[in-house]
């Protein structure tokens, strides 16, 4: 998928038809139309029962998504954890950041590439303006495991783990086709 025009689609689309989780890490998130749009769908699903976590790098974000925006999710029912945010008795300690861009929903299909959310990933074909050049893969199948595993040991490092029941094993998902997938 590339660039925001296909991956967001395609990553709402996920969002919108979630039955049980949907887990988003992401470098950056910004609080502007396109972080909106995410942020409706993951409240929207939340209401809907949907367990929905997402974890941001706190220095990615910063100057990009208020304080205000993280707790309008919280308040609409989802979870949100800041990975490594700055503290002054550790200031080298923000060295570490959380670079990995993911999406899962329900076990079932992950998202994993280059974007992160936001407009500059759209571009503004009406002012000429092109899409942040980047590239994502749609996975399905036994491979959405470890996007999960990845995930949840992510969530882990800032706070109490994913319940292992929402953490699915390789032989629990179907093969989704005839090529291997190796996440790394």
């Amino acid at each position: 998928l590339r660039d925001g025009t296909e991956n967001y689609p395609a990553w709402l689309a996920a969002i919108d038809a979630a039955a049980h989780s949907v887990h988003l890490e992401n470098y950056i998130v910004a609080d502007d139309a396109v972080g909106r749009s995410f942020a409706a769908a993951l409240i929207a699903a939340a209401r809907r029962g949907v367990r929905c976590r997402v974890l941001y790098d706190s220095f990615g974000c910063r100057g990009r998504a208020s304080p205000s925006f993280w707790r309008d999710l919280r308040r609409g029912g989802v979870a949100v954890r800041g990975y490594n945010p700055f503290r002054w008795a550790k200031p080298l300690g923000g060295l570490s950041r959380d670079h990995r861009k993911l999406v899962c929903v329900d076990g079932r299909v992950g998202f994993t590439g280059g974007l992160c959310i936001g407009h500059q990933w759209q571009g503004d074909p009406a002012r000429g303006i092109a899409p942040w050049r980047d590239t994502a893969v749609e996975i399905r199948g036994p491979a959405v495991a470890h996007l999960q595993a990845a995930f949840a040991d992510s969530w882990k490092a800032v706070g109490a783990p994913v319940p292992d029941d929402e953490t699915p094993s390789v032989d629990s998902i179907e093969a989704a086709g005839p090529l291997d997938v190796l996440v790394i």
